[in-house]
């Protein structure tokens, strides 16, 4: 990171963004959201309208608490590139902690038509039918996550299903 942040610093001004859209990305697995941003950020001042750039700045702003940010964002990068399971699943993550379970689920199937052995669209269209209080199809979901999922995912599926069907 030290030797990214020295090459950012020596780039001429637009020379630095693909530098910074590197940057980004190691900020993002670091959880230095902050850091991520005030580089997407530049990284668009820049020029850069790639759905990935506005993906990746919606899920820094989600995380340093710009929601209208980030779902502007979102929309972007959807618009963009309406095949981006990614961003779609992302968004429907989104969507369901800012308490909006039927977008939630807009978004799920959108990502699961796309990529139908995606087993955390199908964990995460489980919650999501699950707050809409549509028991048996969040049942049918978790379901179909437990048969695609990893065996060391089985156990925190499992838990979620049996949180969210008490619900």
């Amino acid at each position: 990171m030290a030797d990214l942040d020295r090459a950012i610093e020596r780039a001429p001004r637009n020379d630095d963004v693909p530098l910074r859209l590197v940057r980004s990305s190691y900020r993002l697995q670091l959880q230095d959201f902050e850091g991520a941003r005030e580089d997407l950020d530049r990284v668009v001042e820049g020029g850069d309208r790639a759905s990935e750039t506005f993906h990746w700045r919606a899920m820094a702003r989600w995380r340093t608490g710009d929601r209208a940010g980030a779902a502007s964002d979102f929309a972007m990068a959807i618009e963009r590139d309406p095949g981006s399971v990614g961003a779609r699943f992302d968004r429907g993550g989104f969507r369901f902690e800012s308490g909006d379970p039927a977008g939630a689920l807009e978004d799920f199937d959108a990502a699961l038509a796309i990529e139908p052995r995606l087993w955390q669209g199908w964990r995460a269209r489980g919650r999501a039918l699950a707050g809409l209080g549509r028991r048996e199809e969040a049942a049918q979901s978790f379901d179909r996550a437990l048969a695609l999922c990893p065996s060391e995912a089985r156990a925190e599926i499992l838990s979620i299903r049996e949180a969210e069907l008490r619900r």
